[in-house]
């Protein structure tokens, strides 16, 4: 039996940008990750799942730091959940830049993510 958790939209304004303007007045972000548990019992407990407020806290904290590329800040976001939440069988997360400074271009998005 597959066991999985999602968290979707969660949004957070970050100086992130490969031009100094949108690091200064920050980007709109979305992240949207997947947690795929490896225990097959029952979940009761907060201990047997993820603390989704903790992840939230993992991300504005990240967040926190200038990044040019959304690669990067995935890979930083992704890097202490993983440390935090190692025993999943699988991560993933995706980061998706927001109304990015291209004339039409509405997002885009960094996938990261493990497999057993």
């Amino acid at each position: 039996m597959k066991k999985i958790l999602q968290v979707h939209n969660f949004r957070v304004k970050a100086p992130l940008g490969f031009y100094e303007e949108e690091r200064i007045l920050g980007t709109e972000l979305r992240f949207d990750l997947k947690f795929c548990f490896r225990n097959t019992q029952s979940i009761e407990h907060l201990d047997q799942t993820i603390d989704y407020e903790e992840v939230c806290a993992i991300i504005r904290r990240q967040m926190k730091n200038e990044y040019q590329l959304i690669e990067r800040a995935a890979e930083d976001v992704y890097k202490e959940i993983e440390n935090r939440f190692g025993n999943l069988a699988r991560i993933e997360l995706i980061l998706s830049k927001l109304n990015p400074p291209i004339n039409g271009l509405g997002s885009t998005s960094f996938t990261i993510g493990n497999t057993d």
